[in-house]
């Protein structure tokens, strides 16, 4: 099957106020229950170029998103903070006239950051998204979106998340499960297995904190109200905030080097939240896991490499 290639070019970046309204609008023009089909015509691979000028990218947005990130000031700029510029580019693709699938309701699975090298927040920082065809199992729409940041023709940085979105055929009209968990025929987890544990203790109002430095005001983070309105019992954190709030934590394990950050979201953070985290550590990787306190749930997973051993062990597969 070949796919239509749709390039678009930003002079400006949309807020992700606009983009969510963009979305919800977009989604309001469905008809109810129709479901979503794809056909060699509707799925089309879609890359975005944009350039973020220097001025854009101020000392004190990024001391700010640190200090909610917990970073600390002495701390380069954060590896995760780009994300928020990956973000906007995702949702300007997924709400533009060519996606075939709704916005609301796609959820963030997995996500890999790498850094390659410093970036200089002095200078202009070109970006490039690519979408990924979208595939299908029997109840998931799937597809991953891949955005490199370079400066001087030199890759420096790049981060690729992969989504999903449940088919309507999968989530019945009227049934409301989102943001619960059943585990009722499942044996309790019993608490993860690490070298080290931190207890991490989550206000419930972090998600308005995190959405004001990051630009994500999407409903479900904010009010018990705006929450429900989108199925969720209450707020829930952000899962890029609680990847760089790990990366935080960890940020001395790694002593400086330039890494490849792998993270898997496994379940929503209700605010507030007690969690902790564990992590284990030998010479070529830190595994970690963040998990409820009470239950010992994990909420995400993941592990951070150094980019030397990453390319290291490509230059092997290569020889």
């Amino acid at each position: 099957m070949t796919y239509h290639k749709v390039e678009l070019s930003l002079t400006t970046l949309p807020s992700l106020i606009t983009l969510y309204s963009k979305a919800l609008a977009k989604q309001l023009k469905r008809q109810p229950n129709t479901g979503w089909t794809l056909n060699h015509q509707q799925n089309k691979l879609q890359t975005l170029f944009y350039r973020l000028p220097s001025q854009a990218l101020g000392t004190n947005r990024i001391e700010r998103y640190a200090s909610v990130c917990g970073f600390s000031a002495r701390q380069s700029v954060p590896a995760t903070y780009l994300h928020n510029i990956a973000f906007k580019l995702h949702m300007t693709v997924m709400t533009h006239r060519e996606w075939p699938l709704p916005v609301m309701g796609t959820v963030h699975r997995q996500n890999q950051i790498e850094q390659f090298g410093d970036i200089d927040f002095n200078r202009d920082i070109f970006f490039t998204c690519t979408a990924s065809a979208i595939s299908e199992s029997e109840k998931m729409f799937h597809f991953s979106f891949e955005v490199s940041a370079s400066q001087n023709n030199e890759l420096k940085w790049q981060d690729t998340s992969h989504f999903v979105r449940v088919k309507p055929s999968a989530s019945p009209a009227g049934s409301n499960t989102k943001g619960k968990t059943k585990h009722n025929d499942v044996e309790a987890p019993s608490r993860p297995v690490f070298q080290t544990y931190q207890s991490i203790d989550v206000a419930k109002d972090m998600g308005r904190r995190y959405s004001l430095v990051s630009g994500d005001a999407n409903p479900i983070h904010l009010t018990p109200l705006t929450a429900k309105l989108f199925g969720f019992k209450q707020p829930i954190a952000h899962g890029m905030w609680a990847q760089a709030h790990c990366a935080a934590l960890l940020n001395h394990k790694t002593q400086g080097a330039l890494n490849r950050f792998n993270i898997e979201f496994k379940r929503p953070i209700f605010l507030p939240a007690q969690l902790t985290l564990g992590h284990s550590q030998n010479e070529e990787f830190i595994q970690f896991a963040l998990f409820d306190r009470e239950t010992f749930a994990v909420v995400l997973d993941g592990s951070i490499e150094p980019i030397s051993n990453v390319m290291g062990h490509q230059d092997a597969l290569n020889y």
